[in-house]
């Protein structure tokens, strides 16, 4: 602590930086205040020697002046005076000796001497004072006495002050320009001896050599990085709760901190990205998983994710997808394109997938589900095959294997205190570390003011025992982990206030957070059960899921077909949806031309292309229930018609509403005895009817032995008509048939009511349609070879319009099936089925 400066006290270049001087320590301003005491005090003695000695001399003249008053004791007066004089003398010297600063005594002596002169002339006329100036001659007397004393302190002050000096001047070597081997004197240096070196500071010598007092560069960088740390350790001190709460479970901490590699291999095995490139190394293109090499065999751990991005130019055209055995699988898996989650059609659609590196990245990612199989699963290219890809074996995850011995792990805890025991010499290392030359600046660094209020904080009992559980060395190196420049931004961010009281939130619901974490698996299963979403999912998929689609409003169910409505979609039987096509889109949806919007019950819909019927999972995906996607693009001029079916209990149908089909007798009739001899009458009662006599039948049919008898001619009724001619009854005729069918192999005409079943396997094949139709004429056509995709079917119009399009029908999808009614000549040939 540093003292105020004393009057007369010593300051200078070697006093401490407040009063004045050099130094910053203030434990050395001992030397400088123990010589200027020494030199105040020899000042202060010399003072009061000349103040005594001009007493004296003012002692001296009183006494010339009583001898001139009393000449008659001049003698004795005179006798008095000269031994006044000589004690001045003698105290003049003495002063002399003490110090130049008590030269004054000298000069009043000398006075003294004078007046002793004039005191022997002037004696025989001081007779009657003699004895006054005898009293007066004792008193200078003694104040010279009282001055040799003072000066004989004085000296002995100013001999101390020199020793004080000499001392100083031994500790003290002053300004030099390199590092002295002596002190000032000559003698051997003494430990703790200072200097100042020019141009660089002080330097102390530690008993064998000089070293600086300064910091090293290297010491100065730490203390600015932890200057600069300063709000984050004032953030660490505010949140002082929740240091005391992780101190409470240092042993957990330090657990961790032991495993830190595992810990850090763990995070980097929970999801892999691989990056992939295409390359063809001879024998054909293949997928290069980064450092993995050439289309490898790889391993994928149940719970895992893995990514793999193909944003690499060279993917271009090669859509990486998965299968087990021969089918696609898709449990888990995600597309991206351009950095937006994608359907799987438009991520392998070449188009689409080429486009989808643009402007962000083009990935595809599977969460490899708790029940993966552990063979059979396959990456590869969904356009050229296997060959460009390997398979993929699937495993438990160590997680899992932890989990399976979790007893053993809660015992190891239990243990937790004896392990603390063992950590005491961990501590002592811990000390001794702190130390260092870098320790101790960095102490010097937390001597400001805030540091010191914020330590005044952590100086709580609770707070010390929790900074004795984290100064083991595990807990230290746990924290040079934290120090990295990322987690302090992160504890920057948990240090804001709002953070701060968030976590304080938690800790007050933290009987919740463990009920939860107790039944985590089962809040997981609800979570993988019950979606909410503005779109269906498409990860993580089981049958019986459920989510709420939050455009369409309505709750979904995830059947085997996929998403559909969890009540029926459609209301009544069917909802028919029409499209006008423009542009080249893959998909529809929304409105239609009428202003219906689209909704189906997902595997409960048909899908007309120009009229020709496409197959669901192959044509068209149809799993959504608000769009129907296409697996190539759309034309314009297109004309997309859907019909949509609606689901229902057929068993809970109000039998009032059947108009078709068969009632069982159970449904029928409220009265009477129902069994195979009694009639339903009108009024829907049941009861008995004579069938023996024909006049008690009302309705129902005659049987041929009671009309036996009976002529033709006697019938109300003795003939039909038949396309316009009357032909008896018991007469004959002969009728065409109403449509018939027929196989052609190569171009044909085409006939009114008949049905070709075109084989194509050959050549393509053109059907023209007859010059002069008459409305209703209908035909049909059906793909008999499975071969229209590769050898089309040319359906020539032969003048009439098609479709209300002057120009011929080229029908080129595999297995196509259609009819065409002949409507007139503004419309043409119109497609039945839409």
């Amino acid at each position: 602590m540093t003292t105020p400066a004393r009057p007369g006290q010593f300051t200078g270049a070697t006093d401490n930086e407040a009063n004045g001087g050099l130094f910053t320590d203030s434990k050395i301003d001992g030397i400088p205040d123990l010589v200027a005491a020494d030199v105040a005090s020899a000042q202060t003695s010399a003072t009061t020697a000349t103040t005594q000695a001009a007493t004296a001399t003012t002692q001296a003249t009183t006494a010339t002046t009583k001898a001139t008053e009393a000449s008659a004791s001049a003698t004795a007066a005179a006798g008095s005076a000269t031994a006044a004089a000589s004690s001045a003398t003698a105290a003049a010297g003495s002063a002399t000796t003490a110090s130049d600063a008590v030269s004054s005594v000298s000069t009043n002596a000398t006075n003294a001497g004078t007046s002793e002169t004039n005191a022997a002339t002037s004696a025989s006329n001081a007779a009657d004072s003699a004895t006054t100036a005898s009293q007066q001659a004792t008193n200078a007397t003694t104040q010279a006495n009282s001055a040799l004393s003072s000066a004989s302190s004085a000296t002995s002050s100013a001999n101390a002050a020199a020793a004080s000096f000499d001392s100083f001047d031994d500790r003290y070597l002053g300004a030099k320009s390199s590092d002295p081997s002596t002190d000032n004197d000559g003698d051997a240096l003494a430990t703790g001896a200072l200097y100042f070196k020019t141009g660089d500071g002080m330097r102390v010598y530690n008993g064998s050599a000089w070293e600086d007092v300064k910091p090293s560069s290297s010491e100065q960088t730490n203390i600015n990085t932890v200057a600069a740390a300063n709000s984050n350790i004032t953030a660490v001190v505010n949140n002082a709760t929740n240091i005391n709460a992780v101190g409470a479970i240092d042993g957990n901490v330090t657990s961790v901190a032991n495993i830190a590699s595992d810990v850090t291999s763990l995070a980097n095995s929970l999801e892999k990205t691989y990056t992939v490139t295409v390359t063809n190394p001879g024998s054909g293109n293949v997928f290069v998983l980064g450092s993995d090499g050439n289309a490898p065999a790889i391993e994928m751990f149940r719970g895992n994710t893995y990514v793999f991005n193909q944003s690499d130019a060279t993917n271009d055209g090669h859509p990486l997808v998965f299968k087990n055995g021969s089918s696609a699988y898709e449990v888990g898996v995600t597309y991206f394109l351009n950095g937006s989650e994608a359907t799987q059609s438009n991520y392998v659609n070449t188009t689409t997938f080429n486009a989808g590196r643009a402007s962000g990245v083009r990935k595809v990612q599977i969460e490899v589900a708790s029940n993966a199989p552990s063979s059979g699963l396959r990456y590869y290219c969904y356009i050229h095959g296997n060959g460009m890809g390997n398979t993929i074996t699937v495993k438990d995850s160590n997680i899992s294997l932890v989990a399976g011995s979790i007893t053993n792990v809660n015992t190891v805890a239990g243990a937790n205190s004896n392990i603390t025991a063992l950590a005491a010499s961990a501590v002592i290392n811990d000390m001794s570390l702190l130390g260092t030359t870098d320790a101790v600046a960095d102490m010097a660094l937390l001597g400001n003011q805030t540091v010191i209020d914020d330590m005044a904080l952590l100086a709580d009992s609770a707070v010390i025992t929790d900074m004795g559980l984290l100064g083991n060395q595990t807990v230290v190196d746990d924290m040079a982990l934290l120090a990295v420049p990322a987690v302090i931004t992160d504890m920057d961010i948990l240090g804001a206030s709002g953070v701060v009281g968030n976590i304080a939130t938690v800790a007050g619901v933290a009987s919740n957070v463990t009920t939860v974490a107790n039944n985590v698996s089962g809040v997981n299963s609800f979570a993988d059960r019950y979606r909410i979403a503005s779109s269906a999912p498409t990860a993580s998929l089981d049958v019986g899921d459920l989510y709420f689609d939050t455009t369409a409003n309505e709750l979904k169910v995830y059947k085997s077909s996929g998403w559909a409505a969890a009540g029926s979609t459609v209301n009544g039987t069917s909802a028919r949806f029409t499209y006008n096509i423009s542009g080249t889109p893959t998909a529809v949806t929304g409105s239609d031309a009428n202003g219906a919007t689209l909704a189906y019950d997902a595997g409960f819909v048909d899908v007309y292309l120009n009229g020709v019927k496409q197959v669901n999972g192959t044509d068209v995906t149809v799993t959504s229930g608000d769009t129907v996607t296409f697996a190539s693009a759309l034309a314009a001029g297109d004309v997309v018609d859907i019909v949509g079916f609606g689901t229902f209990n057929v068993a809970a149908i109000n039998a009032a509403n059947i108009n078709s089909g068969t009632v069982p007798i159970a449904r029928i009739g409220a009265s009477g005895t129902k069994d195979n001899t009694t009639f339903l009458r009108g009024d829907n009662t049941f009861a008995v009817v004579d069938t023996t006599n024909a006049s008690n039948l009302s309705t129902g049919t005659l049987p041929n032995a009671r009309l036996s008898s009976v002529p033709n001619s006697a019938l109300a009724n003795s003939g039909i008509t038949i396309n316009g001619s009357s032909v008896a009854l018991g007469g004959s005729v002969t009728l065409q048939e109403d449509f018939s069918w027929e196989t052609k192999t190569s171009a044909f005409n085409v006939a009114a009511s008949r049905g070709y079943f075109v084989d194509t396997s050959s050549s393509a094949i053109t059907a023209t349609l007859p010059a002069s139709p008459t409305a209703g004429d209908t035909v049909r056509f059906i793909d008999l070879s499975a071969t229209f995709d590769t050898n089309n079917l040319t359906v020539a119009r032969n003048g009439k319009k098609i479709q209300g399009d002057a120009s011929d029908m080229t029908v080129a999808t595999e297995r196509a099936g259609f009819a065409l009614v002949f409507s007139g000549d503004t419309q043409g040939w119109l497609l039945m089925e839409k």
